[in-house]
């Protein structure tokens, strides 16, 4: 029996209601337990705000310059405007990923970056692999973020937006858009699965966690501003889509706190590419996403 965007939907809520009840109920005397706790060394954070600025308008001019050439180049091959788009997103996104990775790679130790996660003092992770605890780790948030943003905080943006504003709720997800064209080619479409489902999300917590994050870190020495502020920003970059406002506040919440809190950026990397992957799989499924 084949599976439909709805019961997947289904399956991840519980999921995440289970991961909830278990940990409630593990960390009931725990108090500490979302604490973060050691928390960032600031020393370890050598770079000022000109880091940020210099990758923002990397970001700009390469996708500015990328999409020049395109349109000069390209347009004889029928690809329309959004294809051009999504293909010059890819290519300068990975040019702003190689500065992020050049920056942070000299004026950042690596220690803050990428350290090794400890999610608690439970046996159960003693002697597991790195690799097998950051995906573990990365899973167990996602389900339990599922019910909270997918669905609760979804579902109260669109009817916010619907109910209260009165206004039309705008178009999906460029990403969304592309692959429903039966006109664009699959080569394009391909690009944007990789650019929605891996380029994006990974470049993203580099810029977001990495750079923003740990600057406003250093700037005010206080972890929970640092990742409020920053999800901020991480929620006014996805305009127009103001229905999702809310959710993706909370989801870059989640992942600034999962930062500090298991001392890696691997952590936030994969829950967003699990984020981003599954709402791409449930759309194909059915169209929830």
């Amino acid at each position: 029996m084949e599976l439909t965007a709805t019961q997947v939907d289904w399956i991840l809520i519980l999921a995440g209601l289970l991961v909830w009840a278990k940990l409630l109920t593990f960390y009931a005397s725990r108090r500490h337990y979302l604490k973060i706790d050691p928390q960032p060394q600031t020393a370890a954070i050598q770079f000022g705000v000109e880091a940020i600025l210099i990758v923002f308008i990397l970001f700009l001019l390469s996708g500015q310059l990328i999409q020049q050439f395109l349109e000069k180049f390209l347009v004889t091959t029928g690809l329309n405007d959004l294809s051009r788009q999504m293909l010059a997103d890819t290519a300068a996104k990975l040019v702003a990923g190689t500065g992020i990775i050049y920056l942070l790679s000299r004026f950042a130790k690596t220690k803050a970056l990428f350290g090794e996660p400890s999610p608690s003092d439970h046996s159960f992770w003693t002697n597991i692999p790195r690799w097998v605890k950051v995906i573990l780790i990365s899973v167990i948030v996602y389900l339990a973020i599922y019910p909270l943003v997918n669905v609760l905080l979804l579902s109260a943006g669109i009817i916010f937006f619907q109910k209260v504003l009165h206004l039309t709720v705008p178009e999906s997800h460029q990403a969304f858009q592309l692959l429903s064209d039966k006109n664009v080619p699959l080569f394009v479409k391909a690009d944007g699965v990789l650019l929605a489902a891996i380029v994006s999300p990974i470049i993203e917590e580099l810029f977001f966690r990495g750079l923003v994050q740990n600057y406003l870190y250093k700037l005010f020495c206080r972890p929970m501003i640092a990742i409020m502020v920053t999800s901020i920003f991480f929620m006014l970059v996805h305009y127009p889509l103001l229905q999702q406002m809310p959710a993706l506040w909370m989801l870059g919440v989640i992942l600034g706190w999962s930062y500090y809190r298991y001392r890696t950026l691997t952590v936030p990397m994969l829950i967003h590419v699990i984020f981003n992957s599954v709402s791409l799989a449930l759309w194909w499924l059915g169209g929830i996403g």
